[in-house]
């Protein structure tokens, strides 16, 4: 391996450990905490906006300049973006939800961790779409 791709492999390396001991620590905790997976949530969606708006968006502009010129391609590129929100608000319609009916719930009731898990599973779904 060259040089330049030795920082590439220790990062991508740490992102893998990282994401496996984070998994772990799911599984082998005994409890839940749902404001901090909730925290958690709202913190990754936060990041995803920041890199889609700040890496991707400039540099799918910057791509798309030669084929399609300096004036369409920030609209393109602002097009794709907005089709992928749709795509994921279409995976969020799909994803069945546990939620008893408006008419059958108990007042003041809860259901959290089912919300969180259909968080999850939609997630995990568009970031792999």
């Amino acid at each position: 391996m060259g040089g330049a791709m030795w920082p590439a492999f220790i990062m991508s390396a740490l992102a893998g450990m990282s994401t496996a001991i984070g998994g772990i620590i799911a599984v082998v905790s005994k409890r839940t905490n749902e404001r901090f997976l909730s925290a958690s949530l709202g913190f990754s969606a936060g990041v995803m906006l920041l890199v889609s708006f700040d890496e991707l968006l400039p540099d799918s502009k910057t791509s798309l300049q030669p084929f399609f010129g300096q004036r369409y391609a920030g609209l393109i590129a602002a097009a794709s973006l907005v089709a992928g929100a749709a795509v994921a608000l279409l995976i969020s319609v799909a994803v069945p939800s546990d939620r008893p009916r408006k008419s059958t719930a108990r007042a003041g009731t809860r259901n959290a961790p089912n919300s969180l898990i259909r968080v999850g599973i939609v997630t995990a779904v568009a970031v792999t779409v």
